[in-house]
């Protein structure tokens, strides 16, 4: 699309030096989803990185996520909603202004998923938005699209989710 960007490959935990020297206005990240003893980790050592958390658990992340942060700019998690206690934890160490966005395959549905916006050194109440839904009706009905508008939106036409 265009964009310029500088990729990074490191440990989150021994940052290397030219990115601890550097802060954003928004970082985004997506921990791995599951604790070392919660899960069995994928064959493939690339989706088990991502699965399952190494020696750098889901504090550690939102910690380096929030050191990154410029004063009042924003970390977003996207995380299930098994952890949303200890994502609120570690958020509040650093950020206020928090809200969370429950993401549910379907209305009436328990959400599996939240994103968790916060905002460093800043105050506001914890927000608890409406749940985003991604598939109208109550199942998979034919071959084919069957997300939500807001859903479509966002996948089809690259329109921002707003929380």
């Amino acid at each position: 699309n265009g964009s310029g960007f500088k990729v990074w490959e490191g440990d989150l935990t021994a940052m290397p030096a030219g990115l601890k020297e550097l802060s954003f206005d928004h970082v985004f990240a997506n921990p791995p989803f599951y604790p070392p003893n919660d899960a069995t980790a994928p064959e493939d050592s690339g989706r088990a990185v991502a699965h399952v958390e190494g020696h750098a658990g889901l504090d550690d992340w939102i910690a380096a996520a929030l050191r990154r942060a410029k004063p009042k700019g924003y970390v977003s998690i996207i995380h299930r909603t098994e952890r949303l206690g200890d994502i609120l934890c570690a958020m509040q160490a650093g950020a206020g202004d928090i809200r969370v966005l429950p993401i549910t395959a379907r209305a009436g549905r328990p959400a599996g998923r939240v994103i968790v916006r916060g905002r460093k050194a800043a105050r506001g109440p914890l927000t608890l938005l409406p749940p985003f839904v991604v598939h109208d009706g109550s199942s998979h009905a034919a071959d084919g699209d069957d997300y939500s508008t807001l859903a479509r939106n966002i996948l089809r036409e690259m329109r921002e989710l707003s929380i």
